[in-house]
């Protein structure tokens, strides 16, 4: 279900990013090394001369129909050109678009991160999720630590304080201790948006519940 080397850190080459499908026209996929969000690698997309044909790059990845998926990535621009994502159903009851093509509005040099979530369409199995390069020849974008997921405890830890806003108050700061059989009791603080944390091996199964609601306890520790 996951995305595989989402972070773009494994190449097969220079220009074929393991895990991916890359489908370039006459533009061109390469590992970018200078141009990074996080770690050693990101992806660079160029765009070639032919606009009705994108350079891209996908993976199939598993669904359940009816549940709820997120996808996460950063992404930035040349200055002047975004790129685009696209998320198709290849195996439904309708197969066809549950994203179409959409840009990303990130046209400057700056990493900003992408976020969407959508409900996996009926009979689902199996979806299509593309990055696009940009729709001008010589233009350029970058892409890096990209996720898939339908449980946000499964995000980087480094992705949750991109998903709720300071203002909501709910960022957990301690551990939960069963007070009795189905609750829990926990401190709620607000933390600065580039706080640290660290989730542990459960975390998989952790999920995001709103305050006051009875939950299943799940250590979510600050890093300090």
């Amino acid at each position: 279900m996951s995305l595989a080397n989402g972070n773009f850190e494994l190449w097969n080459s220079p220009t074929d990013a393991s895990n991916w499908i890359e489908a370039v026209g006459d533009g061109s996929v390469a590992r970018e090394d200078t141009e990074v969000y996080a770690g050693t690698y990101s992806c660079k997309l160029t765009g070639g001369a032919t606009p009705q044909w994108l350079p891209r790059i996908l993976q199939v990845v598993s669904v359940t129909a009816g549940r709820t998926y997120w996808l996460s990535f950063w992404t930035r621009g040349d200055g002047i050109n975004a790129g685009r994502y696209r998320v198709y159903d290849l195996t439904g009851d309708v197969p066809g678009e549950v994203i179409a093509q959409t840009s990303t509005g990130i046209t400057g040099e700056g990493w900003q991160q992408i976020n969407v979530n959508f409900v996996a369409p009926a009979g689902s199995t199996a979806l299509q999720l593309f990055l696009y390069g940009p729709n001008a020849s010589g233009g350029i974008v970058y892409f890096d630590d990209a996720v898939f997921t339908d449980h946000i405890g499964m995000l980087p830890a480094r992705l949750l304080p991109m998903l709720w806003p300071e203002s909501m108050n709910l960022w957990l700061t301690g551990i939960g201790e069963e007070a009795a059989a189905g609750t829990v009791s926990a401190t709620w603080t607000p933390m600065a948006r580039s706080a640290a944390w660290t989730l542990p091996a459960r975390s998989t199964e952790w999920t995001p519940l709103a305050r006051g609601t009875t939950w299943t306890p799940r250590k979510i520790e600050r890093a300090d």
